[in-house]
């Protein structure tokens, strides 16, 4: 089968969520903590093969996790599911958000760094915080 392309969309109904606890586990990314307001998924094909979700906390937006399930184009999906999420918080009037990486996940803290050009602000229990402004 020949993939139509992926679709970006922000999740409308509570009975999508389903489909992103599949996906995250499937790659091994906890949703321990609830997935909440606003949650982006990439589909393709009519199956979920990624999202960017987000916690909200004391009135920050924190996004994550995100959780990609495609083979070769991980960083690809990736980066649009961020664009398509800021996209979202930006209409939204949301001036920032958070998020954060383990500092031993080297290759996405390196990503971070270089695709948006960002650095730390903070560091605690081994994770580093980062703060996007919009």
């Amino acid at each position: 089968m020949i993939s139509t392309g992926t679709t970006y969309k922000l999740i409308a109904k509570p009975s999508e969520y389903r489909a992103l606890h599949r996906v995250a586990k499937k790659v091994g990314v906890k949703t321990d903590s609830g997935l909440s307001w606003p949650t982006v998924i990439a589909e393709r094909d009519g199956k979920v093969i990624g999202f960017l979700s987000s916690k909200q906390k004391k009135g920050s937006v924190i996004a994550g996790p995100i959780a990609v399930d495609v083979d070769g184009a991980t960083i690809f999906v990736a980066r649009r599911l961020v664009e398509f999420y800021e996209l979202f918080l930006y209409a939204a009037r949301v001036p920032h958000y958070f998020f954060n990486i383990s500092k031993d996940n080297k290759r996405w803290v390196r990503t971070v760094k270089d695709l948006l050009k960002l650095e730390p602000y903070a560091e605690k229990d081994g994770v580093l915080w980062f703060k996007r402004k919009l």
